[in-house]
């Protein structure tokens, strides 16, 4: 690795350059006279922002952490059980797709990482890893949430509480993160209107608790007790 370091060394110093050129590019322009001038000047930062990004790019090679997948990750791990904030995650990622590589992270890879969707005492723009190893029956979960999310009748869709409670009885006995019910049904706020409507029909639930790390405030099927 140290034969690499002055190539790192440089590479930092012409990202460094290339925020000091950046700063008096800002400071020596006119003030913008109309919005197509000030729109101008934004394309101008994006591209100095992508070549900037480029340079820091030659360091994540030196700490093999070329994707963006790995950096947020190798991030989140150094953070364990910390809230971090979306803007974090943005500069770590430097890709304007950061998001869905969470999500990636999350549902591909079985990552637990709580985000305000997930986790209600959480503010927006917040983000968790909670364990230190991914937790690979949270990919099978995902699955069977997105294969839910599509069932259908000859009549169209089927509707939502009949999704939620098909893939709650897919799932079982584990039980299901908000965040999947919401892919499940078509958005969070439709939860506790299907909660509700399944436990009209008789359905028993199990409302997890809110402190739990893997599914805080989330439903499962009520097993039966022998």
């Amino acid at each position: 690795m140290q034969a690499s370091e002055p190539r790192v060394k440089s590479a930092i110093n012409r990202a460094e350059g290339r925020l000091n050129l950046l700063a008096q590019t800002l400071r020596e322009s006119v003030t913008p006279g109309n919005v197509h001038d000030w729109l101008d000047l934004r394309a101008g930062i994006g591209r100095s922002i992508a070549s900037l990004n480029e340079l820091l790019a030659e360091v994540d090679d030196h700490f093999a952490v070329s994707s963006a997948s790995s950096r947020m990750l190798a991030y989140l791990q150094a953070h364990l059980g910390e809230t971090v904030t979306a803007a974090s995650l943005s500069g770590v990622a430097g890709t304007q797709s950061w998001a869905r590589r969470v999500r990636e992270l999350r549902e591909d890879n079985g990552w637990v990482i709580h985000t305000h969707t997930t986790n209600s005492s959480m503010a927006p723009g917040q983000y968790r890893l909670v364990f230190d190893q991914p937790r690979p029956e949270l990919v099978e979960v995902w699955a069977a949430a997105k294969s839910a999310a599509k069932l259908r009748t000859k009549g169209g869709p089927v509707e939502p509480a009949t999704r939620m409670h098909e893939f709650l009885r897919s799932i079982s006995p584990q039980p299901a993160a908000r965040d999947q019910l919401g892919h499940v049904i078509g958005g969070s706020k439709k939860i506790d209107e299907c909660v509700r409507s399944l436990e009209r029909r008789g359905v028993e639930l199990d409302r997890i608790s809110t402190d739990d790390l893997v599914c805080p405030g989330g439903i499962g099927l009520m097993q039966s007790k022998k």
